[in-house]
């Protein structure tokens, strides 16, 4: 369920959360907590996932089904907390959106810095 948070135009019912109050122990205790932020409540209602970060994969290939290794120039970090692999593409382009794991052959990530080593 989606959270309005402003008072314009109307205001929708917030998730409930846990209350747990104060106890003759501890009177100035109390701990409240809200289920906005937990599944189910918690909806990616936004665009497609976009891409927050780009970071150097030095070190790391996409293992095909053949036996090829294909070196990663970098990994994609998306909004909605997924990490994919880019490879040059055609043309000596880079194109952060398309992850290698969309190569028909695509079968693991490696790290060649210690072969037992695997995402």
């Amino acid at each position: 369920m989606p959270l309005n948070t402003s008072d314009s135009v109307y205001r929708r019912d917030e998730p409930k959360g846990i209350v747990e109050p104060a106890t003759p122990e501890n009177p100035l205790h109390a701990v409240n907590t809200s289920a906005v932020l937990e599944p189910p409540q918690m909806v990616y209602t936004d665009e497609e996932p976009e891409i927050l970060a780009a970071v150097s994969a030095t070190g790391w290939y996409a293992s095909t089904t053949d036996g090829s290794r294909i070196p990663l120039v970098l990994w994609a970090v998306w909004d909605d907390g997924a990490v994919t692999g880019v490879v040059v593409g055609d043309g000596g382009r880079i194109d952060a959106t398309q992850s290698v794991e969309s190569m028909p052959h695509f079968e693991k990530y490696t790290n060649d810095n210690d072969n037992s080593k695997e995402a």
